[in-house]
């Protein structure tokens, strides 16, 4: 079986994967600015306004905090997950 031989690198893509899903920025604002009535916002674009469109950089800091933290907390999760049935040679 050569599951549990790409289990760690499963693991790690996930992070990458996640990770990467909270820092999508680009796409929605060129192509919706957040959308009509705010339909496609994320967290970036939702930073991006609180920081530099309404100067209130305390509540874009705590967003950016918040992201942190929950990449970390997944982060964490998924390596203890991965790391339960590790493959010794």
């Amino acid at each position: 079986m050569s599951l549990p031989l790409v289990r760690e690198m499963t693991g790690l893509m996930m992070i990458v994967t996640v990770s990467g899903a909270f820092q999508v920025f680009n796409e929605v604002m060129v192509m919706t600015s957040g959308g009509p009535n705010n339909s496609s916002q994320v967290l970036g674009t939702w930073l991006y306004r609180s920081g530099f469109v309404r100067n209130d950089f305390g509540y874009a800091a705590a967003v950016a905090t918040a992201v942190f933290i929950i990449t970390l907390v997944l982060a964490v999760v998924q390596l203890r997950i991965s790391k339960k049935k590790r493959v010794q040679w």
